[in-house]
């Protein structure tokens, strides 16, 4: 579907669902609402305790296909600035890297370039996520740091580099020297919008953007959106109107 066949769609259910009783929607509650829903079944699809049949992403085939357009590989090779308050001196390598303009959503494999490591010629070095906590134990031990085998991954806080506003800086820590790390991860989906909300006084924008732009997911999913996104308006309405009975029956009994 494209954005105006969104739009409509999500009317012709929401007023089959509805009736009379349905307040009107301007274009930024219905793409408010698409947006949600959107999200709500790609978060569906990554976790196995959402979904009805308990499958992770990658457990079927059928499911890998469906986030196929989500699926990113980046190569990440110049860190930001050294800073001796979070770059680990214990290892060899230990370098802080900027994943903002990536838009993850969710990392589903990373690893290191590095020269090869045995004699099998090996050029990956897997990358495995570390606590705080566990990282606060391996700066009390001065002899621990990760083995040749894997590194580590360390998600670090928005204030690592002064005076530069870094939204999701990493540190990656490895005891061998490498020249890139590769992530590879599920894109948060871009929202839906079904027309221009800077004509909307008083609209904010959803995630940054205003201008009209249809669903980042396979068309397979879009009948899918659209059916949650009415749901999910029609459950919003329905304690809409619970609320006001009960207030005016308060009212009446005052």
């Amino acid at each position: 579907m494209n954005y105006v066949e969104f739009k409509y769609e999500f009317l012709l259910e929401y007023d089959s669902h509805n009736s009379n009783r349905a307040p009107s929607m301007n274009d930024f509650m219905i793409s408010s609402l698409l947006t949600n829903a959107e999200y709500q079944l790609v978060q569906n699809f990554l976790s196995p305790k959402k979904n009805v049949r308990g499958e992770g992403f990658e457990e079927s085939e059928t499911r890998r296909r469906k986030l196929a357009h989500l699926l990113r590989t980046a190569t990440l090779t110049t860190p930001l600035p050294y800073n001796a308050n979070v770059n680990f001196g214990n290892a060899t390598e230990s370098k802080v890297f900027d994943l903002s303009s990536l838009n993850i959503l969710e990392i589903k494999a990373e690893y290191l370039i590095v020269s090869p490591l045995d004699c099998d010629g090996a050029t990956e070095l897997k990358v495995v996520p570390a606590t705080n906590d566990e990282l606060l134990e391996m700066r009390r031990n001065p002899f621990r740091k990760p083995n040749k085998w894997s590194a580590w991954r360390l998600d670090l806080g928005s204030d690592v580099v002064a005076g530069t506003n870094y939204v999701k800086p990493v540190n990656i820590i490895s005891s061998v020297p490498y020249t890139e790390y590769r992530v590879r991860y599920v894109k948060r989906p871009r929202p839906i919008i079904v027309g221009d909300l800077t004509l909307i006084q008083g609209a904010p924008s959803i995630d940054g953007e205003t201008q009209p732009r249809t669903c980042d997911l396979d068309e397979i999913f879009h009948r899918d959106i659209v059916l949650r996104a009415v749901a999910n308006a029609t459950e919003i309405t329905g304690k809409q109107r619970s609320q006001t009975v009960l207030q005016k029956e308060a009212f009446s009994t005052n």
